[in-house]
């Protein structure tokens, strides 16, 4: 019988609702090499500003963020008709070199996405020292009970000033937290874990 690696709980679970035996599943996350992003631990070139990076698309809400004076820059190629590129906010697609460089310019990270199965972004930012405001579709292996993760609810997603107070206070939090973030994404996400958690699941099987 084959085994199955599931990029996250979620999918682990439709495939035991589908009837999979669970000794024949494994949870393994996306792994990244955090060494290779850039850290201001203290001196951020916009602490008051948000990043929303990656490509846009109508899954990922970034058209719904735009000009609500939430203080959000957006990097990423455009796929999305209803997503205004004459926003002095967007930045168009940036090389992953510039990604690495200078994604630690910003306070936090905002992920409002419909459907994500494990968001490498989310890695990338933490890398960085930025914390994540997330959707709850977009919280994927992450520890939900950290002070730098924060949790939009679905019902709360069309709430303007719920929305710009979370973020708010995310960036507030995060920027006393850049160290920890980092380590905490070393700890969990970095190869150097990943491959251990791979190889202990090569050694279960």
């Amino acid at each position: 019988k084959s085994h199955i690696v599931c990029l996250s709980d979620r999918i682990e679970k439709e495939f035991l609702h589908r009837g999979n035996n669970s000794n024949h599943l494994s949870v393994l996350p996306c792994g990244i090499d955090v060494d290779s992003y850039s850290i201001d631990e203290e001196e951020v070139l916009h602490p008051d500003r948000s990043i929303v990076i990656g490509k846009l698309e109508p899954r990922k809400r970034q058209a719904f963020l735009q000009k609500k004076n939430l203080n959000i820059d957006f990097i990423g190629n455009n796929a999305d008709p209803s997503f205004d590129t004459t926003d002095p906010c967007y930045f168009g697609e940036q090389s992953k070199e510039d990604i690495m460089e200078n994604l630690t310019s910003y306070a936090n990270m905002i992920l409002l996405s419909s459907g994500e199965a494990h968001p490498f972004v989310c890695l990338e930012a933490m890398a960085a020292g930025l914390g994540l405001v997330l959707s709850e579709q977009s919280t994927a292996n992450l520890d939900l009970s950290q002070p730098f993760i924060t949790v939009i609810p679905d019902d709360k997603l069309n709430d303007k000033s719920f929305l710009k107070q979370k973020i708010k206070e995310n960036r507030k939090i995060s920027l006393t937290m850049r160290k920890d973030i980092r380590k905490y994404c070393f700890d969990n996400f970095d190869w150097s874990s990943i491959i251990k958690q791979y190889k202990s699941i090569i050694d279960s099987i």
